[in-house]
């Protein structure tokens, strides 16, 4: 049983198929164009009879996700993954042009040591995100470094396969033959079964790559899996400049560093490796290597897909910033640069009531009566009637101006003020009324509660 997939046909409701890319033992490959978005894609298909175990789906979509999440410009972008009606497993990844550098190798035969330095260390970028996020590729070979074009027209590898590498591997090896691409570049330790694998698996396997674009040959070779594998483990590669002539003086001693019985001694990171490959590489690969050198030791960001709970921090102000609110949101909410704040998370959402003015009238009143205190010395505050009372003729002269004379301008001291404070709480907080007040008494009209926009404060 396989996947049967036609031209024309949609699948997953979204993905018309335009051609079949190419086929193997775990599925095959198809061109595709998303129907709505009109735009080109690949889509990866799994048998379904591999997809029945259990633990190889939940490793394709585990590490499908990892794929998904790594940002490099040099890695195969996933779109998208599920499962056919026919049992299918699916990956939707960018649709690439260009070829692999396996079928440039056949095409072209060996490459400059520069050339292929520079695919190299734009390899070590997509590793180094990776392997700052715990990912081991495990299948690092030509046939997963795809060279095309960036949007400058300047060549770019695409890492391809990140994720589904290590459950290819563990799906074919009930057949031997399937395995004859793989183990060529898997390292002694992959061989051996070790559970320990590192980020040094990958460094060597870079190493055999690399020592195969510049030889047209692999390090370690046979013809049987047995004989390869006792080569990976136990035989010693020849010196790249013995199969080439040629090659820059100190690229026999990077390459063999890479692939080191004891991993190690080899390279401990992409970044080393970078650094070593910086000098062969064309012009303007320093400034790759400090990329490189950025990516692996970028801080981890959180988790994008754990939803907060809680209104995020400004640290400016301590308070809780939530988003921004409706359009007739109440215009009590302080509004700041981060967005709008919440100042009180008990209080009542409408604050223009009775007591709000009462306390603008307070502070009102408490400002009038230091002013009035400097002029006059009295203890009984004296406050600013709005609209003013002009005051008699016999009014005497008013005290000479202060060098900085308060905000507000009280009233000559003898003569009070026509009206008492209308705010009720206001009395017992600033003391009895004046005596002079008492003596004469205004009429006691209900007057109208002050305007909070016609106090003056100081």
């Amino acid at each position: 049983m396989g996947v049967s997939v036609d031209v024309g046909q949609v699948i997953a409701g979204k993905y018309r198929v335009e051609r079949v890319l190419g086929a193997g033992g775990m599925g095959m490959v198809v061109e595709v164009t998303h129907v709505e978005l009109e735009q080109r894609m690949a889509v990866k298909l799994m048998l379904p009879e591999v997809a029945m175990s259990a633990e190889l789906v939940e490793r394709f979509l585990r590490e499908a996700r990892a794929a998904a999440a790594l940002k490099s410009q040099h890695v195969a972008k996933v779109f998208d993954v599920g499962r056919l009606e026919s049992g299918a497993l699916f990956m939707v990844m960018e649709h690439l042009t260009g070829s692999d550098l396996a079928e440039v190798l056949k095409t072209r035969g060996a490459l400059p040591a520069g050339e292929a330095a520079l695919y190299v260390l734009q390899a070590c970028e997509a590793l180094a995100e990776a392997h700052r996020k715990g990912l081991v590729h495990r299948d690092i070979k030509p046939g997963n470094l795809f060279l095309t074009r960036a949007a400058d027209g300047s060549p770019c590898i695409k890492v391809l396969d990140f994720g589904v590498a290590k459950a290819t591997a563990e799906a074919s090896k009930t057949g031997t033959g399937a395995l004859l691409g793989t183990p060529l570049y898997m390292s002694p330790e992959q061989v051996r079964g070790d559970r320990d694998i590192d980020a040094r698996t990958d460094i060597w396997a870079l190493g055999v790559v690399l020592y195969e674009l510049v030889t047209g040959s692999v390090p370690f070779f046979g013809d049987s899996l047995w004989k390869i594998f006792n080569q990976v483990t136990g035989g010693e590669p020849a010196p790249p400049s013995s199969r080439r002539a040629g090659l820059p003086p100190g690229f026999d001693s990077i390459l063999l560093g890479c692939l080191a019985k004891d991993r190690d001694k080899r390279p401990s990171s992409v970044v080393e490796l970078a650094r070593l490959l910086a000098p062969h590489a064309p012009a303007g690969a320093q400034l790759l290597v400090e990329r490189v050198e950025r990516v692996h030791n970028a801080p981890e960001e959180p988790r994008e897909n754990r939803p907060s709970r809680e209104p995020s921090r400004n640290p400016q102000n301590d308070q809780a910033t939530l988003p921004a609110p409706p359009l007739g949101f109440h215009p009590g909410a302080r509004v700041t640069a981060a967005g709008v704040t919440q100042t009180n998370a008990g209080a009542a959402p409408r604050r223009h009531n009775k007591w709000v003015i009462a306390g603008v009238v307070v502070c009102a009143l408490v400002a009038a009566a230091v002013g009035s205190m400097r002029w006059t010395g009295k203890s009984v505050p004296e406050v600013a009637a709005s609209p003013p009372v002009p005051p008699p003729r016999a009014m005497p002269p008013a005290p000479p101006p202060q060098s900085s004379p308060p905000l507000i301008a009280p009233p000559p001291p003898a003569v009070p003020p026509l009206l008492e404070p209308v705010v009720e709480p206001v009395l017992p907080v600033l003391g009895k009324p004046a005596p002079s007040v008492k003596s004469a008494p205004p009429p006691k009209p209900k007057a109208p509660a002050p305007d909070r926009h016609n106090v003056v404060i100081p």
